[in-house]
């Protein structure tokens, strides 16, 4: 018997010309990685990161798993929407490939790898706190296929392992330096990062912060 969950997938793979069983392993459950904190910030194990905050997880037949990490998360605060692309779209890695959206401000982000959109994550697109409450379980935002096979040349670009976590180190200084005093002690205290740092310190500026983060923007 075929629940309506799996309907819907087959009807979506049917369109997309793909095998439903393929589409139904992205979008089962996910297995919650191993986190390691940073200065209160979120690093997932065997994830790759680009500078502008974007991951990259390996998957099954070459493809990958992309989104966005707790940092960026926590800095921007909840997105109201994800301008994502369609499946089938062509992405060039460090150029613009998705727009956040929140508060009548938006942001380009930058895709970490090149290559074809596969399957988006719709629960992302329908509920898209699930990205900031979920940045590296349920919040994937879509699932490419590489152009290239994934191999260690066109990973040499991202950021993984230990290099994770001194760069993730780098990121929190700079947003310390960028906040002021007021915000660096704060963090002296040992105080868990604000979970919505944009909401709660407007005034920080959101271009200031798109520009110095995700890489984008004046």
């Amino acid at each position: 018997m075929m629940h309506f969950r799996d309907s819907q997938i087959l009807a979506e793979a049917e369109a997309g010309g793909e095998s439903a069983l393929e589409v139904k392993h992205f979008q089962g459950p996910l297995v919650v990685p191993k986190h390691v904190s940073v200065s209160g910030y979120q690093i997932a194990d065997d994830y790759y990161y680009h500078i502008g905050h974007t991951w990259v997880r390996l998957e099954r037949g070459g493809r990958v798993k992309i989104g966005v990490d707790d940092f960026i998360s926590k800095v921007l605060g909840p997105a109201e929407s994800f301008g994502l692309p369609n499946r089938g779209t062509i992405l060039e890695q460090g150029n613009s490939g998705w727009r956040w959206k929140r508060d009548g401000q938006d942001a380009d982000v930058l895709s970490p790898l090149t290559g074809k959109i596969f399957l988006i994550n719709r629960h992302a697109v329908k509920e898209p706190g699930v990205v900031h409450d979920d940045p590296y379980g349920d919040g994937w935002l879509f699932v490419m296929e590489p152009i290239a096979p994934i191999n260690d040349l066109n990973l040499s670009s991202l950021i993984y392992g230990n290099k994770s976590l001194k760069w993730m180190e780098e990121e929190f200084l700079k947003l310390l330096k960028l906040m002021g005093p007021k915000y660096e002690k704060l963090a002296a205290t040992g105080a868990e990062p604000v979970s919505d740092l944009f909401g709660r310190f407007p005034e920080v500026g959101w271009e200031q912060l798109v520009k110095t983060f995700l890489r984008t923007g004046g």
